[in-house]
């Protein structure tokens, strides 16, 4: 329910979220942008793997590192 209330909202939005088709299907349809960022994860110093996280904006950001700061 929360993507279509995000798809009715007027001001701006930011929802960080991994990857799912879902998301990807209401970006498309209502001119969302999805910034997809790849950063590593760990439980412990010696095992580390690469996730994919996304941030999903109806508003076009300067650039990315303001997304983040």
């Amino acid at each position: 329910h929360l993507l279509d209330l995000l798809a009715q909202v007027k001001g701006t939005f930011m929802l960080t979220m991994f990857p799912h088709e879902q998301i990807a299907s209401y970006a498309e349809k209502h001119n969302w942008i999805i910034h997809r960022i790849e950063r590593f994860i760990s439980a412990s110093k010696t095992s580390r793997r690469k996730q994919e996280e996304w941030m999903v904006c109806n508003y076009e950001a300067p650039n990315k590192e303001q997304l983040l700061f």
